[in-house]
């Protein structure tokens, strides 16, 4: 499923509802991988794109400590909202109903594809 997430000191970052499809998946088994695909480009004249990718296979939990996903809350905040919202006052509203995951990278296998 498709998810927001930031990377720090080799681990991926996740949030989301306390409860539901993804959560009953992770509580089921913590072994998971991540894929994140570029946008791609057109290189020169070429009918064709060609784009990176890279796959993260780790453990993934539930993080528990408070201070912890606060600090992960706001590296969210740094990349996705817009300047004029106010990170703060969004986190406090939302914490107490929100997950945070993390993802420990154990491997990653990346490719660059031409299609053609």
């Amino acid at each position: 499923m498709p998810l927001n997430y930031v990377y720090l000191d080799n681990k991926l970052y996740f949030h989301g509802a306390l409860k539901g499809h993804k959560i009953d998946g992770i509580r089921g088994h913590e072994k998971v991988s991540f894929c994140i695909v570029d946008d791609g480009r057109k290189l020169g004249d070429n009918w064709w794109f060609t784009f990176k990718s890279v796959i993260c296979f780790g453990i993934i939990r539930e993080v528990q400590d408070e201070g912890k996903i606060l600090s992960v809350l706001n590296l969210f905040a740094d990349k996705y909202f817009p300047e004029s919202v106010s990170a703060n006052d969004e986190i406090e509203k939302h914490v107490d109903h929100t997950l945070i995951l993390e993802l420990d990278i154990e491997h990653v296998s990346g490719k660059l594809v031409n299609e053609k």
